[in-house]
């Protein structure tokens, strides 16, 4: 989400329907930015043009049922300021702070595309070479004659079906990415493997979880390093 300079607002949940704010002194010209943020909001999938109704972010919260957020906003590459909304824990009253963990979702591809282009940038990966090629430990397991590029991966492109719960359950054990990537059956149709291509590459736009995670295989594998440790040095 963006409004009129680079940024990344990054709205996530916790787990309570009170709403704080946690303070911090920021100088004034910062402090007016905030202001415009937490005063000037409107509904999901407008434009200020479109609806000229605006709302504060606790407003939004309790409309939305949003028990926490936290806000980090980037400006010209350098965090701008950070601010913590509401609750963590309603048993424990733990207010969100900025250092509080989130599950990082969708703001995670945006890392994980710089990464792997950077690996094309040093020419250790080709982006149009097909991703059987690239792989030795695992192999994506082709339901079409049509092989799946790197840049078909990250700009999804790939053909691949769209997992929307490509997760695991909290307090399980933690799965390796290939325990991920080798699901027998689709969480949505149990009669189709968990990877497979309902279309040819290269064909059309579908926005694809799976489709990133066998990207996140790649690196590994080209890089032959943690996943963790290449995003960390590079």
């Amino acid at each position: 989400m963006t409004r009129r300079f680079l940024c990344y607002v990054c709205l996530l949940t916790a787990l309570i329907t009170e709403s704080k704010s946690q303070t911090f002194n920021y100088p004034d010209s910062i402090a007016s930015r905030i202001i415009l943020v937490e005063d000037s909001l409107i509904n999901w999938g407008m434009t200020y043009e479109e609806d000229e109704e605006q709302f504060t972010i606790q407003e939004l919260m309790k409309h939305n049922g949003i028990p926490g957020l936290s806000i980090v906003i980037i400006n010209n590459y350098q965090i701008e300021w950070a601010k913590a909304y509401g609750m963590a824990d309603i048993k424990k009253e733990l207010p969100v702070t900025i250092n509080t963990a989130f599950m990082a979702a969708s703001v995670s591809k945006t890392i994980n595309a710089m990464a792997i282009l950077k690996l094309a940038e040093d020419e250790k990966l080709d982006l149009h070479a097909d991703i059987n090629d690239l792989l030795t430990d695992w192999k994506f397991p082709y339901t079409r004659e049509k092989g799946i590029s790197t840049y078909q991966l990250l700009t999804h492109t790939s053909g691949i079906w769209s997992h929307w719960t490509s997760s695991y359950n909290h307090g399980s054990k933690k799965p390796t990415l290939i325990n991920m990537l080798n699901r027998e059956k689709s969480p949505k149709d149990k009669s189709k493997p968990y990877l497979y291509t309902y279309e040819d590459p290269g064909m059309k736009f579908q926005y694809s979880n799976a489709g990133v995670s066998v990207s996140q295989q790649v690196l590994v594998e080209v890089t032959e390093m943690e996943y963790e440790d290449y995003i960390q040095q590079t």
